[in-house]
């Protein structure tokens, strides 16, 4: 016989499903929470003039090996930060998942 566990991730918010875990550091103290797409964006949104002013630091919050919306490209790029730019400039970036070569590179010759 074969058993199948689903795991189920609420959004902290609004208690939708399909939620991803979000982490982010503020005033030195790090931060946790389960959100949705739709509340990701809102999240990105509401930040994204603050990242894009911002200086980085050396450091970033441990994943514990989850994905967040402020996952790392290769080069060590916050992929928050370039898909706010990104917004800014008027071009077409996808809230999850990879950021176009394209749009990295525009985000590293204006930086």
């Amino acid at each position: 016989m074969a058993t199948r566990t689903t795991l189920i991730i609420y959004d902290d918010l609004d208690g939708s499903e399909g939620a991803d875990r979000v982490t982010f550091a503020y005033a030195g103290t790090s931060y946790e929470i389960d959100l949705g797409k739709k509340n990701q964006a809102a999240l990105e949104k509401a930040l994204a003039k603050y990242i894009a002013a911002a200086r980085k630091t050396g450091r970033r919050p441990a994943q514990g090996g989850r994905r967040s919306s402020n996952a790392t490209a290769g080069r060590g790029q916050d992929l928050a930060a370039i898909r706010a730019w990104a917004r800014e400039q008027g071009l077409e970036v996808s809230v999850h998942g990879r950021v176009s070569k394209d749009v990295q590179r525009a985000y590293e010759a204006a930086h």
